[in-house]
């Protein structure tokens, strides 16, 4: 018994010896009987048989169900495919519809930012208006700082040409002296002409 041996005369190692010899046995005898064409004719026979029966079976259930008015197997399949196909339009309805969601998303940021811009031109406006009177403002100092100078360059050019007046008018009187002088002396060197002598005048015939 050390071995692992079982012991002589167990009746259970009888028992098993022959569970396993007949099951061997029948496993052959199955095999030669399965693997028979008799087997193979009479299992047609038998499938043909069964699917004549479910045939009839399925029509005479059918017919029954539309006596009492319960849906059909085939009712059922109609209807599940119904419900696939509303069950796909719903989903592509759905998968618009986020779309849309999207899209209208888009459009509300963009109208958010148009009324943010809309409402910044007022006072991107007020800032232009301030910076045109600023710079009208500047061009009126400009202008009041620019009438004093006019005015001094007025003046500057009426005493010069006041100056310029006074200046010429002795020069003017003086000239006409001097120019004088050359035609007296022209005159005093000038010699006179010989006088010519009148001719002689002729007195007429007396009468006799």
């Amino acid at each position: 018994m050390s071995d692992g041996t079982p012991p002589p005369n167990d009746p259970m190692q009888l028992m098993r010896d022959v569970y396993a010899q007949g099951i061997e046995r029948w496993s052959k005898a199955m095999e030669e009987i399965v693997g028979s064409d008799d087997f193979a004719a009479a299992s047609g026979q038998l499938l043909v048989l069964y699917a004549q029966q479910q045939q009839s079976i399925r029509a005479a259930s059918r017919v029954a169900a539309e006596s009492i008015q319960m849906p059909t197997t085939e009712d059922l399949a109609e209807v599940a495919l119904l419900v696939i196909n509303v069950e796909r339009k719903v989903d592509e309805v759905t998968d618009q519809a986020a779309d849309v969601a999207t899209r209208l998303t888009a459009i509300e940021t963009r109208l958010a930012d148009a009324t943010a811009a809309a409402h910044a031109i007022p006072t991107r406006l007020t800032a232009i208006e301030e910076r045109l009177a600023e710079a009208a403002s500047a061009s009126q100092a400009l202008s009041d700082r620019l009438t004093p100078i006019e005015e001094a360059i007025r003046e500057l050019a009426s005493a010069a040409a006041k100056e310029t007046a006074e200046t010429t008018a002795p020069a003017a009187a003086k000239a006409p002296a001097a120019t004088k002088a050359p035609a007296a002396k022209a005159r005093a060197t000038k010699k006179p002409a010989p006088a010519k002598s009148a001719p002689a005048r002729r007195t007429p015939p007396a009468d006799g």
